[in-house]
Formats: structure tokens, sequence, C-alpha cells
């Protein structure tokens, strides 16, 4: 489930930043600006995050109830915070953030090429 988070989160932010920095070259912050249709944010909203998470967290069973019952040590890496934590936090949001801004950059220089 962590992983998933992280992945959701990565993919939220590169949207949400590569908005931001096409509102920013043009010159328009707030609702005036919007860089994709609001169709094609719904749904990349529903079919790339929401879903990926509703998923496995319906159909994901690592282990049965009777080896969860027998070896309780199975939780303590969740307990201890050793797979999701403020540094592993930190980092996808940097992923995020650095990936939206290399999209942004490469076709920006490209459209600067072209003209």
């Amino acid at each position: 489930m962590c992983f998933f988070f992280q992945v959701f989160l990565l993919q939220k932010l590169r949207l949400r930043i590569l908005s931001l920095l096409v509102c920013l070259l043009r010159g328009v912050l707030g609702a005036d600006c919007t860089v994709f249709d609001t169709l094609f944010i719904s749904a990349y909203n529903l079919f790339y995050t929401a879903l990926p998470v509703l998923a496995l967290g319906s159909f994901d069973q690592d282990v049965n109830e009777d080896y969860s019952l027998r070896f309780p040590k199975l939780y303590t890496p969740g307990l201890e915070n050793r797979w999701f934590n403020k540094k592993i936090f930190v980092r996808s949001a940097g992923h995020g953030v650095l990936t939206s801004g290399v999209l942004f950059f490469v076709v920006y220089g490209e459209c600067c090429r072209i003209e």
C-alpha cells in the first residue's frame, strides 16, 4: 500500500506542478488558467490515481488470516515506519516535482526551437 501511495503522490504532483508551470509561463494564475480539459483531468484522476489504489485495497492480501495470527511479527515493519516515512515522502514529492519540471522544459524547449 505504501508503494501505491507514493505513485499516487507522484502522479498528482506531476500533473499539478506541470499545470502551474504552464500558467506561470502564460502569466495567468487562478481559475482562468487551465492547461488540460476538465474531462481529461477527471479521467486522469479516476484511472491513474483512484482506481489502482481502490483495486489494491480491494484485492490485495499478502497472507491469509491464519498466518497473520500465527506470526504477528509480520506487522512490525509497518509499525516501525520502515516502508513509508518522512524521507520516503519527501523523495516521492521531489521526484514528482523533478519529472514535471523535465516534462515542461523539454516541451517548452522544443516549442521555442521550432519558432
